[in-house]
C-alpha cells in the first residue's frame, strides 16, 4: 500500500485572489486539464507526479495509476 503523504502548504502567504482552478472531473470524457497524461483518452495510464517544484498553479496533475 502507498503512503499517504502528510505535508501541508501554507496558504496565508498564498494570493488567493491568483487561484483560479476550475472544477475537477474525472474520468476520459471531462479530465481535458488534466496536465501529466493523456488527457480524453479511455484506460489505463500510469502517471508520475510531477516535483514540486515544477508545477504550474491552476493545472491538475495526478500520481500512480488510473484507470480513466
Amino acid at each position: 500500500m502507498a503512503a499517504i503523504p502528510t505535508s501541508t502548504v501554507n496558504i496565508a502567504s498564498s494570493n488567493l485572489n491568483e487561484i483560479q482552478s476550475p472544477e475537477t472531473y474525472f474520468g476520459a470524457e471531462r479530465n481535458a486539464l488534466l496536465i501529466n497524461g493523456t488527457s480524453l483518452t479511455n484506460g489505463d495510464q500510469t502517471l508520475t507526479a510531477p516535483a514540486a517544484s515544477t508545477v504550474q498553479p491552476n493545472q491538475l496533475y495526478l500520481g500512480g495509476a488510473w484507470d480513466f
